[in-house]
């Protein structure tokens, strides 16, 4: 009788242990996210470009987002063509009707970098 309550109460011990980690598991997530909302907040605030966290936004999505192996975040852009000596500053965008717009990499999450700059081109 002895062994079988000593198992009940080490059962009981480890099911306690595993809540508390849960527990602590999810309050280190919710202080990362709080921590993150308020870095970008009070950047807002004192001016910095938003621009300049958007890595970190990458990261972020990646972390909480679940299974995702990288986070890109990259902007629409039309092609760009070859200009000659003569043409002015806005000669190298084509601007043709119909032209489908690409997407250029800026901002990754970590392990991630060689992405940023490359172009996603439609087939």
């Amino acid at each position: 009788m002895k062994e079988l309550r000593e198992k009940h109460l080490q059962k009981l011990k480890e099911e306690q242990d595993r809540e508390h980690k849960k527990r602590l598991s999810e309050q280190r997530q919710k202080d990362t996210i709080e921590k993150f909302f308020q870095s970008v907040s009070s950047d807002e605030q004192s001016g910095p470009d938003v621009r300049d966290k958007l890595d970190e936004l990458a990261q972020f999505l990646q972390d909480y987002t679940g299974p995702a192996t990288g986070v890109y975040i990259g902007r629409l852009e039309k092609p760009r063509k070859n200009i000659g000596e003569n043409d002015d500053d806005r000669a190298h965008v084509d601007r043709s009707e119909g032209v489908q717009k690409l997407i250029r990499y800026l901002y990754t999450s970590k392990g991630h970098e060689f992405m940023k700059g490359k172009i996603l081109k439609s087939d």
